[in-house]
């Protein structure tokens, strides 16, 4: 569990003051430079739709973890803050091309942790969210279904 998450430093907030005391704007801006680092990476191509677009602390979004599977994009979420946000979050990524469908994760134990109550939390995806989808992983094609004991490390 953190104590403290440390979402901005002050160096940041002088340097981009938009995004200063405004969680709205700093995780809109913290997603959009995770999409672009994976642009320059080659991310996502023809040959690989299945990739982690949020990697927590290394996109400066401790708690979230977003990974694409083709036309899935899968929220991970391991803070209170995530929660808090998730219309905010869902909507950055429903922006992303090529993501229609959005599941949603908690990691409720960790969530508990953090003084969350965690009753109502569940797995949540649309209906309209298919089965199994095939994704591409450096030109090797995979089936996915998206369950919670179905992983692909990429």
């Amino acid at each position: 569990m953190f104590c403290v998450r440390l979402m901005q430093l002050e160096e940041e907030a002088t340097r981009d003051p938009s995004c200063a005391l405004n969680m709205e704007k700093l995780i809109e801006s913290r997603i959009n430079a995770a999409i672009d680092l994976r642009k320059r990476l080659g991310i996502p191509s023809a040959s690989t739709n299945a990739y982690r677009l949020i990697n927590s602390e290394g996109d400066r979004l401790s708690g979230l973890i977003v990974d694409v599977f083709g036309e899935i994009g899968v929220i991970a979420s391991s803070a209170a803050w995530v929660e808090k946000y998730k219309p905010e979050i869902e909507a950055c990524i429903s922006r992303i091309d090529d993501i229609n469908h959005i599941k949603w994760r908690p990691s409720v134990e960790i969530l508990k942790e953090e003084g969350m109550e965690t009753t109502n939390l569940k797995e949540m995806h649309p209906s309209t969210c298919p089965e199994r989808t095939k994704v591409l992983e450096n030109g090797i094609l995979y089936n996915f279904n998206g369950g919670p004991e179905d992983r692909i490390l990429c």
